[in-house]
């Protein structure tokens, strides 16, 4: 029997991965519980996305497991680091609806592309700030 994998778990941070912009970003912005958010770790999977978060005061738990996301493929189970609303409104802002290709790696910033060109770097979160 497999283990499930979590937002937790210990998967790749080298990212290659497509999703829809839009429907990232609202996902992100129902785990931005602070303001400002702390920063959370996101994994991607072929099942879907994955964040499981907590407000700083502890009062508060957001857990989201395997949300289906339109055009989510992606290479293998990874993770990404960022602060949710930041990184949410840089998606809406910049690639509205688009798909884009997320990529990245340990230590790394995260670099978002969409088929039209268009063009983001993202510095991500460090994993100790993480909730």
């Amino acid at each position: 029997m497999s283990e499930k994998i979590t937002p937790n778990s210990d998967v790749s941070r080298t990212v290659k991965a497509k999703v829809n912009a839009s429907e990232l970003s609202s996902l992100l912005n129902a785990v931005a519980l602070d303001n400002p958010p702390s920063p959370v770790r996101v994994l991607l999977t072929e099942d879907g996305v994955s964040v499981w978060t907590h407000d700083n005061s502890k009062t508060i738990q957001a857990i989201i497991d395997n949300r289906a996301l339109a055009d989510l493929e992606v290479e293998e189970p990874c993770v990404i680091l960022v602060e949710p609303k930041a990184f949410a409104d840089l998606l809406v802002a910049k690639f509205g609806v688009k798909a884009v290709r997320i990529s990245t790696s340990a230590g790394k910033p995260i670099t978002i592309k969409s088929k039209d060109g268009g063009t983001a770097t993202y510095h991500a979160s460090d994993e100790d700030d993480c909730n």
